[in-house]
């Protein structure tokens, strides 16, 4: 497996980290063959450079190839040719992206961002829109969330449209957050959508990595163009 690909399983690496790393070594592979004392010039807090050494020792490859395998998961490292070109131009992107399902081509893309409680008025407005957006050959990126997200997501569907979800948990079923909707992410995935994540298979939720996959949903992953809309209560 990709050393990118593994690096991503460790807790401690940020975007800030990985690009710290590799401006000092210059490929993942580099760094994850190097020695303890070459390992300290990267500029991590000293604990998490004994932290990674420690965790580096403890890694299954093949059992993380074959939970890969069996969730229908694959690893996106920067490297690889299918990592989303406008995701690399930002400030901090991801080190890799885990998908589940197909990714789109250069369709425009519009992300839909929305509160989890709403009136019947925001309601009909998101669904009103995203429906006539899909029909129109946009593909509606959302989050999966409770609230507008859930209607953007159904409403792209409905439409015969495309739809991707951009998660703050893990991709793979046991992971999806919240759970009352692995049924919706089974049905984007069956009509040609994805669910994508910055984090691994068994990854579950923290107060932080919500906040965190918006700048991705920002910069959905295709190759084309994005914009995107808030719907308010």
């Amino acid at each position: 497996m990709n050393k990118e690909g593994l690096l991503a399983y460790f807790p401690k690496l940020s975007p800030r980290r990985y690009r710290d790393m590799i401006a000092v070594f210059g490929s993942a592979e580099s760094f994850w063959n190097s020695s303890f004392a070459q390992t300290k010039q990267v500029p991590w807090p000293a604990d998490v450079v004994a932290e990674f050494m420690a965790w580096k020792k403890t890694v299954d490859e093949a059992a993380i190839e074959l939970r890969l395998q069996n969730s229908g998961v694959a690893c996106l490292p920067q490297s690889d040719p299918g990592y989303p070109p406008l995701l690399r131009q930002i400030y901090d992107p991801p080190p890799a992206l885990f998908v589940r399902g197909t990714l789109t081509d250069a369709r425009p893309h519009l992300a839909v961002v929305g509160t989890r409680k709403f009136s019947p008025y925001g309601k009909q407005i998101a669904a009103e829109l995203t429906a006539a957006l899909a029909r129109r050959g946009l593909v509606i990126v959302s989050g999966l969330a409770l609230g507008i997200d859930s209607i953007a997501h159904h409403s792209a569907l409905s439409a015969g449209g495309t739809t991707i979800a951009v998660l703050g948990s893990g991709v793979d079923d046991a992971s999806i957050y919240p759970s009352a909707h692995r049924g919706l992410a089974k049905k984007i995935i069956e009509n040609g959508g994805a669910l994508v994540s910055e984090y691994p298979p068994g990854f579950k939720p923290t107060q932080y990595s919500f906040p965190e996959r918006n700048r991705i949903m920002g910069q959905p992953p295709d190759t084309g163009r994005s914009q995107a809309y808030y719907v308010g209560g």
